[in-house]
């Protein structure tokens, strides 16, 4: 419902593409869902009410030219789907990239070498800006 309402909602990027796969109510018994999530210019706040400790995400895509996703979203990422998430995709076109790829917001700890360290089935950590 939460999607729906941040979907439904005037300020944000128009929807270019949207994937689901339901298939009657197995997937509610399903132990084997895994999801994948790409993210186009998507605000972290956005992120941050989205992302559930119920989904199963396997891989994350963020693909940014106006936002960047912030340190906060990154951290919720690695605590929640530690035991699930494989791939990790960040690209960044933003014009102020002064800061990019630190997301560290002044802490001492960077939440991608987090990330790199919490989800122990990440295959790909891969940062392109």
């Amino acid at each position: 419902a939460e999607m729906a309402r941040v979907l439904a909602d005037s300020n944000h990027v128009p929807l270019h593409r949207l994937s689901l796969l339901v298939h009657s109510v197995s997937i509610m018994h399903n132990t084997n869902l895994r999801v994948y999530i790409m993210a186009f210019d998507v605000k972290s706040d956005d992120m941050l009410r989205i992302l559930k400790p119920s989904i199963p995400l396997e891989r994350i895509h963020f693909d940014s030219y106006v936002t960047c996703v912030s340190g906060a979203v990154v951290d919720l990422i690695s605590r929640q789907y530690d035991k699930f998430l494989t791939h990790f995709i960040l690209m960044n076109d933003v014009i102020d990239m002064s800061a990019f790829p630190d997301l560290s917001d002044n802490r001492n700890e960077d939440p991608l070498v987090l990330l790199a360290w919490r989800c122990t089935r990440l295959s790909l950590l891969a940062v392109h800006g």
